[in-house]
């Protein structure tokens, strides 16, 4: 697989079906904004699956505004023994999330329809913590900091461009610094990306 991204045989049927059940609910629910296999593949399930080398420890994993599933979906398809809660606030798919999770018979995935940092929403802290599409670097970052246990992972994943010294900085300020990175080149679509790992400074902590 590439990114380094090593997936068993039983589990690549799975992201076939993952890929039916996105096309044909894409169709009433605008889950991605193009859902041709192509697409879905390189721009979602591998993009999804390149943090999966990053990921230390067992979590359980919270994965924030998950959408369509991504990156939580993915992730617990290439590690089948991780926990996984998906937050996904929209009605329509959550129920998407929730059909999938059928469909796939995956177990301890969870979904919860609610926004973060509402009120009714308390999944405690956890020591992974992801979002591939939610807000801006700095704005997510700081939410994140009411989800992140002590020693926790937070994965920040941005655009070509994105992955500048100047967001370093700035994460640095609200208490964050880098503990690991990842710089990528999508196969086929020739799209650079960077996923950052952050972790609470010490003194913030």
């Amino acid at each position: 697989m590439a990114l380094g991204v090593v997936l068993q045989e039983s589990c690549k049927p799975l992201f076939a079906l993952y890929l039916r059940e996105l096309q044909d609910w894409n169709r009433s629910v605008r889950l991605v904004s193009r859902a041709d296999p192509e697409t879905v593949i390189w721009a979602h399930f591998l993009d999804s699956l390149a943090v999966v080398p990053l990921i230390q420890g067992e979590g359980p994993l919270l994965d924030v505004g998950s959408g369509a599933g991504f990156p939580g979906i993915p992730v617990k398809l290439a590690r089948p023994s991780m926990a996984v809660h998906l937050v996904e606030p929209r009605r329509r798919k959550a129920n998407f999330l929730r059909h999938l999770v059928r469909v796939l018979e995956l177990e301890r995935v969870w979904v919860h329809q609610a926004r973060v940092g509402r009120e009714g929403l308390d999944l405690g802290r956890f020591p992974l913590v992801v979002a591939r599409a939610i807000a801006t670097p700095l704005a997510w970052l700081e939410l994140a900091k009411g989800l992140v246990a002590p020693g926790g992972r937070v994965f920040l994943f941005l655009g070509h461009g994105q992955a500048s010294l100047e967001i370093e900085i700035c994460a640095a300020r609200l208490g964050w610094e880098v503990v690991d990175r990842a710089d990528y080149t999508l196969p086929k679509l020739k799209r650079r990306r960077s996923i950052l790992v952050m972790g609470r400074k010490s003194s913030f902590t």
